[in-house]
């Protein structure tokens, strides 16, 4: 693998802004990680400046921000392997690992098991994807259908126009309905979810 100088430089420079941390308070981080650096040094770093790099900087900078060596290098985006993997192998993203991580040992996440092994929540997921797909083709008929109309009340003799309105206006009922419908129905399942896992007492 190619390691980009100005791609590892733009990854030390995002972490420390994230941590809203100076070059000078950056510079005492990695003082207290036993690598000396100046302010022209660290300026050098952070433009790319491949020579400026050294493996103790780096491992320095790993321990600061809480991350692979990996991560830095541009191997992966997650801030470490484990991350990197269950990321791609779930579609996750890395908040989300991340926020799963943080609850590990609480009631929530052991619901959140639970949540997973839920058939409904699967179909009501499966409901989201539907509609995803389906708002935006609701919303180009709708278009398409109050071109139609103006179209047929300035050309009233054009029974083409007119049939074509008609079905147009149809389908975007049929669409509409389905829509309405998987909406309503995902309502019912989240009630039935939040009645099963938060039972009334």
């Amino acid at each position: 693998m190619e390691y980009s100088f100005l791609e590892i430089a733009q990854r030390i420079v995002d972490h420390r802004h994230e941590r809203k941390m100076t070059q000078e308070r950056f510079i005492e981080e990695l003082n207290n990680q036993g690598v000396s650096i100046g302010r022209n040094r660290l300026s050098k770093i952070e433009n790319g400046e491949g020579k400026a790099f050294s493996l103790d900087f780096l491992l320095a900078c790993c321990k600061i921000f809480n991350t692979d060596i990996g991560h830095l290098m541009g191997e992966y985006e997650q801030k470490n392997r484990d991350f990197a993997f269950v990321c791609e192998f779930t579609g996750l993203s890395e908040w989300a690992v991340d926020a799963m991580t943080f609850y590990r040992n609480s009631y929530a996440i052991e619901q959140l098991g639970k949540l997973l092994q839920d058939k409904e929540f699967w179909e009501m997921l499966s409901l989201f994807e539907s509609h995803k797909n389906m708002a935006p083709e609701i919303m180009q008929k709708n278009k398409e259908t109050v071109d139609l109309m103006y179209r047929v009340a300035k050309d009233a003799e054009n029974k083409a126009l007119s049939e074509r309105y008609d079905q147009t206006a149809i389908y975007l009922d049929e669409l509409r309905y389905r829509y309405n419908t998987d909406k309503r129905r995902c309502h019912v399942i989240l009630d039935n979810i939040v009645n099963r896992f938060l039972p009334n007492i």
